[in-house]
């Protein structure tokens, strides 16, 4: 957007200079900040150099003049939408959206069913769909032979796939899981890597635990298949979530998302009412403050609700396997605001 807006070659050219701009943002925490020193060698004006252009905290920001230039912007999902507009999430630059009356458009990001289906999988055990549910405890059943641990698939057992970065919310996981552990008997996966700070942190906790902790410290896309098809829940506590597809992943494999109510999964994920089940529109459980305690209660509430009510926790699968989170319908979204576009 900066250089169709600033360079000359760009301005004169008879297509580019009519083209319009849409500005998607995936994560506003991630701006492209540079020293001032890149500037020469952009070929621009010196006089984008300074606080309502380029400028940001000392340095440069490229997100940001992708803000200023662009004729719209757009992110992926409605609530992140919201949010980036806000101190919390806006990572210093929601003023100055505010300022020039961008609100992005929130369009969330859709799911490749032709690779995360349990009906097609190649990377699981058993393939399975609503009418045929029994098949994913053979899918447990191998995830837990993997893992090397007892294969009793009544034990409930919860994934997560995720960075570790506490963005995802894995400081919070490692604070919390003694509580959980001890009050629930429940088995946890987790499979990532990143901070090292944090893969060490979990591979204490896997000493102190090894009958119901499990680290995989790598990257591993057969696992990570194995682990959304296996699972009984799935863990996406996020300090902030710009849309996130591992809960989208979760809800067509019948694995019932426990969330925190921010960004992507605060729009794909709904609680369910425990005084209507079975009876009920839920998907999964979902926690709005980022604290241990919040954190705890929710994951205690889903055990007991997969360890007291089969029907409920059925029917909680059911609901998020009808879900269509696919590109399809996002193509559709994104289609409408570039006709609109176009025409203004």
């Amino acid at each position: 957007p900066l250089f169709l807006r600033k360079r000359p070659e760009f301005q004169t050219d008879p297509f580019l200079s009519s083209t319009r701009v849409l500005y998607s943002i995936h994560n506003l925490g991630y701006p492209g900040r540079f020293g001032k020193g890149v500037i020469p060698f952009l070929g621009l004006p010196p006089e984008e150099d300074n606080m309502e252009r380029l400028e940001f905290w000392g340095g440069i920001s490229f997100m940001k003049s992708g803000l200023l230039y662009a004729h719209r912007t757009s992110t992926v999902s409605q609530t992140y939408a919201r949010e980036i507009l806000t101190r919390d999430y806006g990572c210093g630059l929601e003023g100055y959206m505010l300022r020039l009356g961008r609100h992005p458009v929130g369009i969330l990001n859709g799911v490749d069913y032709s690779q995360w289906d349990p009906r097609r999988d190649p990377h699981i055990a058993k393939n399975y769909w609503t009418d045929s549910l029994e098949a994913k405890q053979i899918c447990k059943a191998d995830l837990l032979k993997t893992l090397r641990w007892t294969e009793d698939t009544e034990i409930p057992l919860i994934g997560m796939v995720a960075r570790l970065d506490p963005q995802k919310g894995i400081d919070l996981v490692i604070e919390a899981l003694p509580e959980i552990l001890g009050k629930t008997k429940a088995r946890f996966v987790i499979l990532g890597d990143g901070n090292p700070h944090y893969e060490q942190m979990l591979q204490e906790l896997q000493r102190r635990f090894p009958r119901q902790m499990r680290s995989r410290l790598v990257f591993d896309i057969d696992l990570a298949h194995a682990i959304e098809a296996g699972s009984d829940a799935f863990l996406m506590p996020s300090r902030y979530e710009p849309c996130g597809l591992n809960q989208m992943f979760s809800l067509r494999y019948g694995t019932v998302p426990i969330v925190r109510r921010t960004g992507g999964l605060a729009d794909t994920v709904w609680e369910g009412d425990p005084r209507r089940m079975p009876n009920t529109h839920g998907t999964g459980f979902v926690f709005q403050e980022y604290s241990i305690p919040a954190l705890v209660g929710k994951v205690v509430e889903a055990i007991d609700v997969y360890r007291k009510q089969p029907r409920v926790w059925q029917r909680l699968m059911e609901n998020g396997m009808a879900q269509d989170f696919s590109w399809q319908r996002s193509a559709k979204e994104y289609e409408r605001l570039y006709d609109e576009m176009i025409s203004t």
